[in-house]
């Protein structure tokens, strides 16, 4: 404000405005944002801070781009010799680096700048996890007189004009990450036990305010369609978590039935992360049927992200749970995921056992959808046995009892599971329509897991029916939603779909690709009969490129891996393969054998359309 030759101030504190009123005709603000990832990145390199692509991304991340604090990253790790790595394994480093951040960065400010009222609701913001309006930091406020509104929206701007606090738009606020961490620590000063009260405290106050909230916006149960419906309940569920009021937490979840609502919706990174917040408190050891609701469910989970032995795990825990009390009904839900479990690693004999104890429990109990859901993993034991009449008598059975029970989304489900039956029975224009009816109801309901499901049929079948254009726009929208989901096995299936649709329009090189995607994928998550598919499948693309000891090499694994879990109709298709390989060698003895074993195979489990 008073005659100078500098023309430019950079500074990282409040502007100055020295002793006249802040003139906006000639002095103007310029707020600088932190860098971008791959600036931020390129900042730490040429300080020499050594760590993965990921690891610095994840620095960077954390930061914001904040240039200072990325700066005291790298003198900590010279300081320490320490790479990324071994900063973020270690705890007591990360604390360290935050706890610098905060001494030369925060204490002056937040210990000599702010008053009380300015702490208290940097403290009340650092507890939210999204941006929110200052409503939900008057909810929360921890102070010994109720402040007047004037009196916040004041405080609210001090912090945003120390840049404490940022304004995202529509009257809504977060704090930097970092001045998150440090207000979170400093609610009491130099008493650990008593701040970690505080936050409890402000927590619970949290998650009552995010109820008060769905109480007004959240639509009623049956109409809602996706995880935004439901965003404040979920909140409020990870905020009574913070606060361990578990019990309180589990509650809501049962109320509101979240645990399948985020399971129908493909909400399953979100549910995983609240079941393992659940598990944190040992409350649920003397709650077993709590307990074993939650095992189910993360069973289910990681049974959708492609992590078998994760959900047998957890299933296990549930059934040894059951078995110690009388939780009949969890028991035979954990009978039910196991059967279907040990179908798809090929034990169809296990799979029927469990299964068949379920529909026991199911029936005794008079549980209806449970029965339906029994029959339809025993509907599919029988599909991959090959038997698909008797497939299709368990899935119509299910339909049934779905429709009796108004269960739209299971209703939508076994629309789908008949489709594949008329599908490879050779009656592809009925599968075709029983899939449309399927994924009209599935979109209706928002099941999203299930509509990528459907669309991955949709593409088979119409690639089969020559509309390819119609196929690959199936297709590639059913892996995009899969992928989203996180639903490993469909997203296997999807790309082993575009690699034949690839193949057959003759592109090979694209065709290849997709197929040894899907084979990665297949085989990490121990999806067997899936893998012995896609290798089936890539011994048919290497017939297409001349090579055909390849070929004969693909069908020979996948034979063994079918032959290794059940003797079930896919086993007489890469005989048929195989057969045909033997063929263009020449050797026709080993040609018929192949092809006489796949038609005594056909007629032994009753497949009259192999046949």
């Amino acid at each position: 404000s008073q005659p100078c030759q500098c023309r430019i101030l950079l500074t990282s504190r409040l502007w100055p405005k020295g002793t006249h009123a802040y003139p906006p005709t000639y002095m103007q603000e310029y707020p600088v944002s932190g860098l971008p990832v791959p600036e931020g990145i390129d900042l730490l390199q040429k300080q020499g801070v050594q760590g993965t692509h990921a690891e610095l991304q994840r620095a960077v991340e954390y930061c914001e781009g904040h240039a200072f604090s990325l700066t005291l990253l790298a003198s900590l790790t010279h300081n320490h010799n320490l790479n990324l790595f071994s900063l973020f394994r270690d705890s007591a480093y990360t604390q360290f680096w935050k706890g610098n951040i905060a001494q030369n960065f925060l204490d002056y400010i937040y210990k000599q700048q702010l008053d009380q009222l300015q702490c208290k609701l940097l403290s009340a913001f650092s507890v939210y996890r999204e941006a929110v309006p200052l409503d939900a930091t008057c909810a929360v406020l921890e102070t010994p007189h109720e402040p007047s509104k004037i009196q916040i929206t004041s405080a609210s701007h001090v912090l945003l004009a120390q840049h404490l606090l940022q304004a995202t738009g529509n009257g809504f606020y977060q704090l930097h990450s970092i001045v998150a961490s440090y207000a979170q620590d400093h609610c009491i000063e130099n008493d650990e036990q008593a701040n970690q009260r505080v936050l409890h405290t402000l927590h619970h106050k949290a998650a009552l305010y995010y109820q008060q909230l769905a109480a007004t916006t959240c639509p009623l149960e049956n109409r809602r369609r996706s995880i935004s419906d439901i965003h404040p309940l979920l909140e409020a569920i990870w905020h009574f978590c913070q606060a361990e009021q578990w019990q309180e937490a589990y509650n809501l979840m049962e109320q509101e039935n979240i645990f399948s609502a985020l399971k129908r919706w493909g909400g399953n990174a979100t549910l995983l992360e609240l079941c393992h917040l659940l598990l944190q408190s040992d409350h649920w050891q003397r709650e077993s049927s709590s307990l074993a609701h939650i095992y189910n469910n993360l069973g289910d989970v990681c049974w959708v992200l492609g992590r078998v032995e994760q959900a047998q795990h957890y299933y296990n825990q549930t059934l040894h749970l059951c078995q110690k009390s009388t939780e009949h009904e969890a028991e035979a839900w954990a009978r039910t995921n196991l059967g279907r479990i040990y179908n798809t690693l090929g034990n169809s004999a296990l799979a029927q056992e469990y299964l068949a104890m379920a529909l026991h429990l199911f029936r005794t109990l008079n549980n209806r959808s449970g029965e339906g859901s029994c029959l339809t993993n025993l509907g599919w034991v029988y599909y991959d046995l090959g038997n698909m009449l008797q497939a299709q008598k368990y899935f119509e059975q299910s339909l049934n009892i779905f429709k009796e029970k108004g269960d739209i989304q299971k209703e939508g489900l076994s629309y789908d599971y008949l489709g594949r039956i008329y599908n490879d029975m050779g009656q592809e224009h009925l599968a075709y329509e029983y899939y449309k009816k399927a994924l009209k109801v599935l979109r209706e309901v928002g099941d999203r897991n299930g509509e990528g499901i459907i669309l991955c049929n949709l593409g088979r079948i119409s690639n089969f029916l020559k509309h390819h254009q119609q196929a690959r726009e199936y297709l590639e929208l059913a892996l995009h939603i899969l992928k989203e989901v996180g639903d490993s096995n469909g997203e296997g299936t999807a790309l082993n779909d575009l690699g034949t649709i690839y193949a057959d329009q003759g592109q090979q090189k694209q065709a290849q690709d997709y197929f040894e995607l899907a084979l990665l994928i297949r085989q990490t998550v121990g999806n067997r009969r899936g893998e012995a598919r896609t290798l089936t499948d890539l011994g048919k693309l290497c017939i297409d490129q001349g090579q055909i000891e390849q070929a004969r090499t693909y069908f020979e694994q996948a034979l063994h891996i079918l032959r290794e879990i059940d003797h079930g109709w896919r086993e007489g298709r890469t005989l048929k393969n195989l057969g045909k390989v033997y063929l263009l060698l020449g050797q026709k003895d080993q040609a018929l054998q192949c092809h006489k074993q796949a038609l005594h195979l056909y007629k032994r489990i009753g497949n009259r359309w192999q046949e």
